[in-house]
């Protein structure tokens, strides 16, 4: 009996849901006499459901509530980098029955991904926790946002101890 891939699986799955969202979020009426720049509750889940995507957009010239404003490649980047996001996590799922000891070359390696996730972490926090006290506020997207850093912050952090254990034997 084959075993799900979750390397599969997750990709495909969270970019349809992010293209409803995205779509459902074009669709959502503006509502009329703001005095800020309005953000739909749908677009605003969609962001905190895949909030590493929006670090990775930064370099492109897209923020934390825009994407880059390229009309369809800016769109067409963002859901790539939700796929490669969910990739990476799906493939850490998939392989935490067997975890590989680190070598000597591949130290330097792992530490940097690991300092690399520790500050993207760190960014989402940052990033939620302002979402929260600003005018543009969906809670479950907040929600998500901070729960992303959480669990990036306690992955790399757990894993940092353990390589610097292993380093002190």
């Amino acid at each position: 009996m084959r075993k799900l891939k979750f390397a599969i699986v997750l990709p495909i799955a969270q970019v349809l849901i992010a293209s409803i969202l995205l779509l459902w979020a074009d669709r959502t009426p503006v509502p009329p006499h703001l005095d800020y720049y309005y953000h739909p509750p749908a677009w605003l889940i969609c962001k905190g459901l895949n909030a590493p995507a929006m670090l990775l957009l930064v370099p492109f010239g897209g923020n934390w509530y825009f994407v880059p404003s390229m009309p369809i490649l800016g769109r067409g980047l963002f859901l790539i980098f939700v796929a490669v996001v969910w990739y990476l996590v799906g493939r850490a799922v998939d392989q935490r029955e067997a975890p590989r000891p680190a070598g000597e070359r591949r130290m330097v390696t792992v530490l940097a991904l690991q300092f690399l996730v520790l500050t993207a972490g760190g960014l989402l926090f940052y990033s939620g926790w302002n979402e929260l006290s600003g005018p543009i506020t969906t809670a479950v997207g907040a929600f998500l946002t901070l729960t992303w850093s959480v669990s990036l912050i306690f992955l790399s952090g757990r894993e940092l101890v353990r390589i610097i254990r292993g380093l002190a034997r």
